[in-house]
């Protein structure tokens, strides 16, 4: 099951009530939404938590296609740079689209089995 595309979709989720915070107050929230899609045209989707991520995972796209959503080591490495701690790098931003990524994977996976036992 190797990664065929990955869209990346941001969304805006407006509040019923102002949250507020010790920095200021928002009005809506918004996350990332990944779609996945495998050769095998298994769709799985996921979320990126802190605001818009679509650039970060369009730029991380290339690393991943091609690659068995099943090997997710393999996917960290592709995405987080080998020093975990560098101040130039956007580390917190991989982590957060790999999170998104492995919960699409997960999707995609359970989507597949269901397909299997049919």
């Amino acid at each position: 099951m190797k990664i065929r595309s990955l869209p990346a979709t941001p969304v805006r989720i407006p509040c019923t009530a102002p949250g507020r915070y010790s920095h200021g107050a928002t009005g809506a929230l918004t996350r990332t939404v990944i779609g996945l899609t495998t050769g095998d045209s298994a769709v799985g989707l996921g979320a990126c938590a802190d605001g818009d991520r679509s650039a970060d995972v369009m730029a991380a796209t290339l690393r991943v296609i091609g690659q068995d959503i099943r090997a997710v080591c393999l996917l960290q490495n592709a995405l987080i740079p080998a020093m975990r701690h560098a101040p130039w790098t956007k580390v917190l931003a991989a982590r957060r689209v790999l999170a998104g990524k492995v919960e699409a994977c997960a999707c995609c996976q359970s989507v597949h089995r269901a397909l299997v036992r049919r």
